[in-house]
């Protein structure tokens, strides 16, 4: 009888073992995923004005602390980045000699990440070099046309490194399939690589069909820098519709904040915005039809709550002596060196981006070209600075150094050290007046030429035809004396290389609809713009200093500090909008885009009564044969 009731037992616990074990088979996977995107270099905390007041945000250290906590409570945490995680801050410096950023992202923990348009500011030999000093983290791109590239050499050294179309990895119990890409607007953003790339919404869906006939997964990732928009059908939002098979999209290059995911099928799309400010946490579960449910989306505000993970600062005040060394020491400044004080809140990245007229930031940087050149002994008139060099702002309090480099970040001088220099081009008055026409026209269409501009003022009204919006163009002086252009003369213009470039290129940009020729004091269109460098003694002049220069020249007023002067606390009528419908307003001075407009609509109203005419007859005909 005891025999009998313990083999009863026995069999009776084997049953429910087995029934558990069943249970916890056919329970949903899950997976948890922390991401980020478009870090800029931003590895130190910065300060950010926000309606809380003027807070401390960001920083890779904060960023540790976030992916140790999350992976003590779930260990099997994807973490991604979808690029741009170079060129934004001094950090960039140390581009070439230590592969800090992708280095950082090794040691925290990161799966894989994928490049963005500004991993190649500096070229492809310098991106190459960079690998060659970073450790091994997978880097995916599935849309580089190598046959294309003809570069061999550089394929070899890419693909030393590991770059590859997607990799696969396992989170507990899930394979995850990661795939790169880089969309079109991105590539259109990198002017300085030879590579040649193929369509990546194509190129992704060759990548997917590839690991699902070679893969056995539950998940596919992208990492896409690509990007969306809060206005329009986005590029990763066409990905996610024509390669349905995706079940996550990690969004970057926009810039853009999702606060909650786009979705489109059974795909969806996530970003966090740019410089560190957030970082994503997306929590998935899978469905019985093996595709994913998004369980909790939330974006990780990085604010003093969250505790800087000590040994990671101790790596960044490493490498701060290392860039005072081998970078800083040789214009004479340090790092933290604080060189003003500034007792505003200025514009942020996004309003210069994407809010029309005039800016108190704008208008401070282009003062501070002239006033370098006043310093320098050198003539301009104007200065020009369009919205998409500006990378930073400036909020209430000490400006440092390292302030002042993030506002012009970008590129690179021919004498190898970071940062655009100055360059100092003639234009005509009559091509001056069209660059007032680009800031009024196409400012609102591509947003990285709007314009902000020292020396030159405009009036325009923005209901007259595209590209004759300018009722009127002048010199202006910072007292508001204006003189008047003439057509022919030729007037010196300053601006960083990146813009006296876009100024050449204007004719190709908008298809032979503006052509602005940048020209040499003799009045010869400029075909090498190093000669028109400005130099700061032996070398070239970046355009950081210039900024830098002028705030120190400043009175000194709190803490015994150069202070920013309350004229630029307000705006100073650069740009004077007067909006008008009344028809003279709308057609005096008219070009030949107003003709052209004048000649659609007239033809328009033409072809309208031509077919009012017809149905009129029509109906007549018909009422007659009644």
């Amino acid at each position: 009888m005891v025999k009998k009731t313990l083999k009863i037992a026995i069999v009776s616990i084997c049953g429910l073992l087995l029934s558990l074990s069943s249970v916890q088979a056919s329970s949903p996977k899950k997976v948890e995923v922390i991401f980020t995107h478009d870090l800029h270099s931003h590895l130190d905390s910065y300060r950010l004005a926000s309606p809380k007041g003027i807070e401390d945000v960001g920083g890779v250290s904060r960023l540790a602390t976030v992916i140790k906590t999350q992976r003590q409570k779930h260990p099997d945490t994807l973490v991604v980045d979808a690029g741009d995680f170079s060129m934004g801050t001094l950090y960039q410096t140390l581009y070439e000699r230590q592969a800090t950023k992708l280095n950082f992202l090794q040691e925290l923990g990161f799966d894989a990440t994928t490049l963005g348009n500004h991993e190649f500011d500096y070229g492809d030999k310098a991106l190459a070099k960079m690998l060659t000093k970073a450790k091994k983290l997978p880097l995916l791109e599935a849309n580089i046309d190598w046959q294309k590239s003809a570069s061999p050499k550089l394929e070899a050294e890419f693909k030393k490194y590991g770059l590859k179309k997607y990799t696969v990895v396992k989170k507990g119990n899930v394979k995850i399939a990661l795939i790169g890409v880089m969309g079109n607007d991105s590539i259109e953003d990198t002017p300085t690589t030879k590579l040649k790339f193929k369509d990546p919404i194509k190129s992704v869906k060759q990548t997917v069909a590839e690991i699902k006939r070679k893969e056995k997964v539950d998940m596919i990732v992208c990492l896409s820098h690509s990007g969306t928009s809060q206005t329009k059908t986005s590029e990763d939002e066409e990905l996610a519709k024509k390669v349905p098979d995706l079940d996550l999209i990690i969004s970057g290059h926009t810039h853009t904040v999702l606060n909650k995911p786009l979705r489109h099928g059974q795909t969806y799309i996530v970003s966090c915005g740019a410089y560190g400010r957030y970082t994503g946490l997306v929590k998935l579960k899978q469905k019985l039809n093996h595709r994913w449910k998004l369980v909790d989306y939330r974006l990780i505000s990085m604010t003093q709550a969250i505790p800087k993970d000590q040994q990671v600062e101790k790596q960044l005040r490493a490498d701060t002596a290392l860039i005072d060394q081998t970078y800083l020491s040789k214009l004479g400044y340090r790092k933290d060196q604080v060189i003003a004080y500034n007792p505003y809140n200025f514009e942020s990245v996004d309003d210069h981006y994407f809010k029309p007229g005039e800016h108190r930031l704008g208008d401070f940087m282009a003062d501070s070209y002239l006033y370098a050149l006043q310093q320098a002994k050198i003539k301009a008139d104007v200065a020009i600075v369009p919205a998409g060099v500006i990378r930073d702002t400036l909020v209430k309090g000490s400006v440092t150094i390292n302030d002042a480099f993030n506002l012009f970040s970008l590129g690179k001088g021919q004498d190898k050290l970071p940062v655009y220099p100055l360059v100092r081009v003639y234009l005509t008055g009559k091509d001056l007046k069209k660059v007032a026409e680009i800031d009024a026209s196409l400012a609102n269409y591509l947003n990285s030429a709007r314009l902000y501009m020292s020396g030159l003022g405009y009036e325009y009204n923005p209901h007259r035809a595209l590209m004759n919006k300018v009722t009127a163009a002048y010199l202006l002086d910072k007292q508001g004396h204006k003189r008047p252009i003439k057509d022919t003369k030729l007037y010196p213009v300053v601006a960083d290389m990146y813009s006296a470039h876009m100024l050449g290129s204007l004719k190709k940009q908008s298809y032979g609809l503006l052509n602005v020729t940048p020209r040499k004091s003799n009045g010869q269109a400029v075909t090498d713009y190093q000669q028109m460098v400005v130099m700061k003694g032996q070398r070239e002049y970046k355009v950081f200093e210039a900024f830098a220069s002028y705030l120190q020249s400043f009175p000194k007023g709190r803490q015994g500090l150069a202070t920013i002067p309350s004229y630029y606390n307000q705006l100073h009528k650069r740009k004077v909008q007067k909006a008008s419908y009344n028809p003279l307003a709308l057609l005096s001075k008219p070009n030949r885009f107003t003709f052209a407009l004048i000649g659609i609509v007239l033809g328009l109203g033409l072809i309208v009564i031509w077919v009012a005419k017809k149905l009129l007859r029509l109906k007549r005909a018909k009422f007659k044969r009644k």
